[in-house]
């Protein structure tokens, strides 16, 4: 019990240095600027996968099909 006290001491002691606070603008700004300039190539780019995964979809359909509806030569 003791070390936890010790340990919330500690860390209301230390405060944010311009380190950290360069660190939380620089990704914060990096999320911001990725979020608006990557979203027409995540939705060309999921309209791709889509496109791929029905097309495979139905391959995999159509030769499922053609093995069931071959006759055996037993």
């Amino acid at each position: 019990m003791h070390a936890v006290v010790q340990l919330l001491k500690e860390q209301k002691e230390n405060r944010m240095g311009t380190t950290d606070l360069k660190m939380y603008l620089l990704n914060g700004s990096a999320m911001i600027i990725s979020l608006t300039t990557i979203e027409p190539a995540l939705k060309i780019i999921l309209l791709l996968l889509s496109i791929g995964y029905t097309i495979n979809r139905w391959y995999a359909l159509y030769n499922e099909k053609q093995i069931n509806n071959k006759p055996n030569n037993n």
